[in-house]
């Protein structure tokens, strides 16, 4: 069943494309922008994913706003 309420996101994981992460950072989350938009979904490895937040006004409201709703790794 689709997660219709989650943000789209790169299929697959990121743990496989590492090294266009560490070798081109800007590039591969610009190129991650272009394609999905402004909030994008990505999926580390099974049952851990990133929010990537890109424009200003969802930032304010993850880390301002409403920073009771979300939760930090431990």
């Amino acid at each position: 069943m689709p997660h219709s309420h989650l943000p789209p996101g790169l299929k697959g994981y990121l743990l496989f494309k590492l090294s266009k992460l560490q070798h081109q950072p800007i590039e591969y989350l610009g190129g991650m922008w272009r394609e999905y938009g402004d909030l994008v979904r990505l999926p580390i490895m099974p049952g851990l994913s990133l929010n990537l937040a890109i424009h200003p006004d969802h930032a304010e409201h993850i880390l301002s706003t409403h920073q009771e709703r979300y939760r930090k790794p431990d």
